[in-house]
């Protein structure tokens, strides 16, 4: 979803008490591919989006390392130590991915498909480099 950076038109909707939970705050902005992207949060909505983008970084790290990517939970490692070590070298391998995805991309740029996306994401095209 974030392909690139939002445009700084970020607002605040608004906000509502509710007897039912926190107040819901509302934060929006608009993508550069054009779609709206809408935050719900009990916070700041200054800072809803920023923590948002963090959080889909993260994400797409963990769906890099589980199942788009190394299979992570295929090894069914059990013990901590183990568990340590297996992440490092995860967490260099995916940063060798990502690099070689950005220099890849420069070289070549990934096709843009009709919804305005990416064909292939940064990581998968540094991923797949090597393999061939």
């Amino acid at each position: 979803m974030w392909a690139g950076d939002v445009i700084p038109e970020n607002c605040r909707l608004g906000s509502r008490d509710s007897s039912l939970g926190p107040p819901l705050k509302l934060a929006a902005t608009r993508l550069v591919s054009g779609d709206l992207l809408v935050v719900a949060t009990n916070t700041d909505p200054k800072s809803a989006l920023a923590h948002y983008r963090r959080r889909w970084e993260i994400e797409t790290l963990f769906a890099a390392t589980k199942t788009r990517g190394f299979n992570f939970e295929d090894t069914h490692l059990i013990h901590p130590d183990r568990i340590g070590k297996l992440l490092a070298v995860l967490a260099v391998a995916f940063a060798f991915a990502h690099a070689t995805g950005e220099w890849q991309a420069k070289h070549r740029p990934i096709i843009i498909k009709t919804h305005k996306r990416r064909a292939q994401s940064i990581f998968r095209v540094g991923f797949d480099l090597p393999r061939k």
